[in-house]
């Protein structure tokens, strides 16, 4: 087996350096070590507490999350009722309690509303008075509740008689009811007023009072403005369906008379 060869006199100063320093080394490392390993103790323990703390967080987020879940889903029924209610309100407002008609109030406001803004428009404005011929008559012989029962069948066969959804069918007060008909010429209203008189007909309620015939009958008058006169108030156009409702039943019942058609008739027997 070979021998090792002598180190040098350098040779052997390094070496006994780096023992001399491997020492040290080995020295304050076994100074230090303790120091070390309780600051990594320290460090498992801070580990383990944040470790902690924050599961703890978590739980109680998914906890805050649960509760702020429930408490929307309560604020989006609250909200929903709310709105349901206020549907209500808005149609008890509007609607007459008997005959499930617009009342009166929504009647005035709806024609005033479109008198303006058909006039600005340009654009006709028809309105329809109708009244149930002889109902004093019938509610005397068959008593007041089989006359509610009539007014809301009437009510109903008015309703049916128009389709869209900007006409208004209300009742006007007792057994008076109205029908406003926006963007409707008087063409168009006297084929409203035809299905009207159509509706009773095909409705046939009894009348053995009635010294017309035995059913009940409706009388219409009906008047259109080709373009409201915003210089004038709606009232005037209600004047004039009155005026061709009185008409009818100051004539034959049973039938419409357009305003328009009687104020030709006037003047021309001035002009005569």
């Amino acid at each position: 087996m070979p021998r090792t060869p002598p180190l040098s006199a350098s040779a052997a100063g390094v070496e006994a350096q780096s023992r001399d320093e491997l020492r040290d080394e080995l020295v304050w490392f076994r100074k230090h070590y303790p120091l070390v390993e309780q600051e990594l103790a320290d460090f498992k323990i801070l580990y383990d507490t944040i470790v902690q703390h924050a599961d703890l967080m978590q739980a109680e987020l998914i906890n805050r999350c649960v509760e702020l879940e429930a408490r929307n889903r309560e604020i989006n029924d609250l909200n929903r009722k709310l709105a349901s209610t206020q549907k209500e309100l808005e149609h008890l407002v509007r609607t007459d309690p008997l005959t499930q008609l617009a009342n009166r109030r929504f009647f005035d406001a709806t024609l005033e509303r479109e008198w303006i803004c058909l006039g600005r428009d340009r654009k006709p404005l028809s309105l329809i008075m109708i009244d149930i011929d002889f109902f004093k008559l019938y509610n005397d012989s068959y008593g007041h509740q089989q006359g509610d029962g009539c007014l809301i069948a009437v009510s109903k066969a008015m309703r049916d008689a128009v389709h869209r959804n900007d006409d208004v069918v209300a009742r006007y007060g007792g057994e008076e009811l109205a029908i406003v008909l926006p963007n409707t010429d008087e063409e168009g209203a006297t084929a409203v007023a035809r299905k009207c008189l159509e509706n009773m007909r095909a409705l046939a309620i009894p009348h053995r009072s009635s010294p017309l015939c035995d059913r009940v009958t409706i009388s219409l008058g009906l008047a259109t403005a080709v373009t409201p006169d915003l210089q004038q108030p709606v009232d005037t156009l209600i004047r004039r369906a009155d005026t061709a409702l009185y008409h009818t039943k100051a004539t034959a019942r049973n039938g419409y008379t357009v305003y328009s058609e009687l104020a030709g008739r006037s003047q021309a027997g001035r002009e005569g």
